[in-house]
């Protein structure tokens, strides 16, 4: 594993690619806060409609679900190699899929004019950070927006069911853990591939 890096440095746009409405609050949400406060222009793209997010039979799939012309810098998305966390979790299909597919739209394809014809002029990503890695080399200081991100992530009603005050400890918590690798209180932790 690469040494770990605490970046401040803000792209001017970037792109967050998940699978379900509440991934990029919990993988990304204080590292996109951060950035849209210092000026970055920041666009979301959730290809899951968020229909199946609820471990309650009964609920209703429907009430739960009421690239290239952005040219961002960086874009942020889920690391599609980790699979395995520990030996209680196995990681959603659906992040994998979407990880994969970001993956294959940005390096090498969105830099070459001969994929995704008529989509406009090639465009060469300069990073993709890839979040819920077992290979962290990169850290973002989450501490002046982690309310902001906590606060989001209640919003998904339908996506968390756990009371908003333990959403709070939630968050805390796992800022904390990658705060200590970062060397700083609060932190977020990504896998960062310099592309361009």
């Amino acid at each position: 594993m690469a040494s770990a890096l605490l970046v401040d440095e803000v792209p001017e746009r970037a792109l967050a690619v998940y699978a379900h409405p509440d991934d990029v609050e919990v993988a990304c949400g204080g590292t996109l806060a951060r950035w849209t406060r210092a000026g970055c222009e920041a666009h979301l793209i959730v290809v899951c409609q968020g229909d199946k997010g609820s471990t309650d039979p009964a609920s209703d799939p429907g009430a739960l679900a009421a690239v290239r012309s952005l040219r961002p810098e960086v874009v942020v998305a889920p690391d599609p190699t980790a699979i395995l966390f520990g030996r209680r979790y196995v990681n959603h299909r659906d992040h994998r899929v979407v990880g994969t597919a970001a993956l294959d739209a940005v390096a090498p394809a969105a830099a070459m004019p001969h994929y995704f014809p008529g989509r406009g002029p090639a465009w060469p990503v300069r990073e993709l950070w890839l979040s819920g890695t077992l290979d962290a080399d990169v850290h973002v200081d989450v501490e002046p927006v982690l309310a902001v991100k906590a606060a989001a992530l209640t919003c998904h009603r339908s996506q968390v069911e756990v009371p908003g005050e333990l959403i709070h400890s939630v968050v805390e918590q796992r800022a904390q853990d990658a705060g200590r690798a970062a060397g700083v209180r609060y932190a977020e932790s990504f896998r960062r591939m310099l592309l361009a």
